[in-house]
């Protein structure tokens, strides 16, 4: 089941990433999956895409 099913009340946008018609869901670090999603090492969230999980943009510190 998509994240997006799983938590409807998840803060959800258009995916940033040129081409894609995916959703970006915002997720905590941890449930991101790793830290491998916020290279810089920043707390925070992720947005991370339902339909191709490598588009992520990390939101900002108070983001979570």
């Amino acid at each position: 089941m998509s994240p997006s099913l799983q938590n409807r009340n998840a803060p959800s946008k258009n995916c940033t990433v040129s081409g894609c018609a995916g959703m970006m869901t915002l997720r905590s670090r941890q449930e991101a999956g790793s830290a491998s999603h916020n290279p810089d090492g920043s707390a925070g969230a992720t947005w991370v895409c339902d339909n191709d999980p490598t588009h992520t943009e990390v939101g900002p510190a108070g983001e979570e």
